[in-house]
């Protein structure tokens, strides 16, 4: 099990319905093996929607990609596709911030199953991700989490930064669900609203821009 914790954060609600985007632009990492969308507020890609991805132009379509990374509009090659730009067609789901977090913690919980093969000298355990929980800190009462509850589609998308300045910003991004949330206040204090995400596509680390 490890916990990773951090004071900067976002946490967005990614809300239905889906926005169609054509031909949207992206922005390639120094190796252009990693493009990500270049529109912050289209960055999370609509997972229940067909995408097509284009290059080296915005009419050819292409699947020679490794990965995509739908929540942080991310797509990725293991080996450059050379020097043309990439183009993704699809839709994605409007965001809207819910407020502010005083802290958060991300935990992930692990599993390891037996990967030994016949003839082996030694026995190999190879470690695989089980489940994923993010905890927001100091939320103020917001009706948008309410709405996710009683959401027929809930899904979420978040932000978790642990550096937010300029050239340096580095996040964990994902989607889930609404696990648990609960209300406090008194006479001496504000009103928080502490909640859990149990997380469905992710945890990704991102590192600047790609």
């Amino acid at each position: 099990m490890a916990i990773i914790k951090g004071r900067l954060g976002a946490i967005y609600i990614a809300q239905y319905p889906a926005t169609t985007m054509t031909n949207e632009a992206t922005t390639a990492n120094g190796a252009a093996t990693v493009f990500t969308i270049d529109a912050a507020a289209k960055r999370f890609i609509d997972p229940d929607t067909a995408i097509v991805i284009d290059y080296p132009d915005n009419a050819t379509p292409v699947t020679s990609y490794a990965s995509i990374q739908k929540p942080g509009g991310v797509v990725t090659w293991t080996v450059t596709p050379g020097g043309g730009s990439v183009f993704i067609t699809g839709k994605y789901l409007a965001i809207a911030t819910v407020g502010e977090c005083r802290s958060w913690s991300l935990e992930m919980n692990m599993d390891y199953v037996d990967t030994t093969s016949f003839g082996c000298t030694f026995r190999q355990q190879t470690p695989m991700m089980r489940s994923a929980t993010a905890t927001i800190d100091g939320m103020y009462v917001d009706s948008t989490l309410f709405a996710e509850m009683i959401s027929t589609n809930p899904r979420i998308g978040f932000d978790l930064f642990m550096d937010a300045t300029g050239a340096a910003e580095k996040r964990f991004t994902g989607y889930g669900t609404l696990a648990t949330t609960s209300i406090s206040a008194d006479v001496g204090g504000i009103v928080e609203e502490p909640f859990s995400i149990n997380v469905t596509d992710g945890p990704y680390y991102v590192a600047l821009l790609a």
